[in-house]
Order: C-alpha cells, then structure tokens, then sequence
C-alpha cells in the first residue's frame, strides 16, 4: 500500500489499451503493462479504456514493474524532492514535478485537478459499491 511520504514517478504518454475490474492494460512505449487502479496515485490522468495520458506511481511499483531504474525517475533522472511539507510537518519526499518545485500533491497550480482527481475516485468507489450484489 502506498503512503503519502513515498517518491512517485510520472510516466507521460500512456494509453489505456483495455481494462477489467481489476486492473487497466497500459501502454507505455512499446510495452504493455497491467496495473491496477488502486496503484494509481494522485496526478493519474489515465482511468479507463482509450484515455490518453500520464500514469503516476509510487517509485517502489514503477521500479518492480520495470518501469523505471532504481535510480531514475521515468524522464531518466531523478528530480529533487518536492519542497512542501506533509500534514504531520515533516518534508515531503515526493519528487517534484518536472516543471515546478512541488510534487503533485502539493502544487497551487494543480489544485483544480487535484480536486477533480479526488472527486472522480470518489465517484468510482461509490458506483463499485451500489454494484456490488447484496445476499
């Protein structure tokens, strides 16, 4: 399970070839990779069947799926960590985004989608629960 201090790594690019309940079938250059939507952190634009865009994950994850190198973020270099601190006051250890000094979480300039993110997996979580049969 991912916590909130980890390093996150933003993969750009990525289409949703396909999808079950239990997981999306993402390409990502020339592989394809199945990753469940509970591995997605925040700053995820990618959710279903055809979407186009930037997968985040926890380093961790992307390192084991071979998705990044233990030593490199995906655009091949590590970045800084963002310059934030958490709620319990320590700083945060997510890696800024590529054009900012803040991780996702953290970044006046993504709050909106950040927000919308929040909501759209609130949304999902509610309608799996509504299908789910009752005995």
């Amino acid at each position: 399970m991912a916590h909130e201090d980890e390093d996150t790594v933003e993969i750009r690019d990525v289409t949703v070839m396909g999808h079950t309940d239990l997981a999306l079938l993402c390409r990502i250059g020339n592989v394809h990779v199945w990753i469940a939507p509970t591995r997605l952190r925040p700053g995820s634009t990618v959710a279903r069947q055809g979407d186009v865009g930037t997968l985040v994950l926890t380093h961790r994850f992307a390192v084991e799926r071979g998705l990044a190198s233990y030593n490199a973020s995906a655009n091949g270099r590590r970045r800084p960590p963002c310059e934030s601190l958490r709620k319990d006051g320590l700083p945060c250890r997510n890696l800024r985004r590529l054009d900012s000094r803040f991780c996702f979480g953290h970044d006046p300039a993504t709050a909106n989608e950040r927000e919308a993110t929040q909501a759209l997996s609130l949304g999902n979580s509610l309608a799996r629960r509504r299908e789910k049969p009752t005995l």
